[in-house]
């Protein structure tokens, strides 16, 4: 686990509360990335990976997040501010 990973938590809206759920270093990474505005394709080539592994990175974050697996960019990023993870938008 990175020494800056957050933890992410709050009620899931798929059951319980998502206890001792944090996220790594790259899902922060991927999350600021979506705050500019980046797809997937953007990402994965400022991040120097491939834009499977950034699906399987937003994946896992839909889950930290408790977010169903249809959850769009903006249903990350407002779960991720609700959570006070990242900055509310300027």
């Amino acid at each position: 686990m990175g020494r800056n990973s957050k933890p992410a938590g709050g009620s899931s809206r798929r059951g319980g509360p998502k206890k001792n759920k944090r996220l790594t270093d790259r899902e922060m990474a991927i999350l600021r990335l979506l705050a500019k505005g980046l797809g997937n394709q953007d990402i994965a080539r400022r991040l120097g990976v491939v834009e499977l592994t950034i699906r399987k990175n937003r994946d896992a974050l839909k889950e930290k997040l408790g977010l169903p697996h249809t959850a769009d960019s903006e249903a990350i990023l407002a779960e991720a501010r609700r959570q006070k993870l990242i900055e509310e938008a300027s």
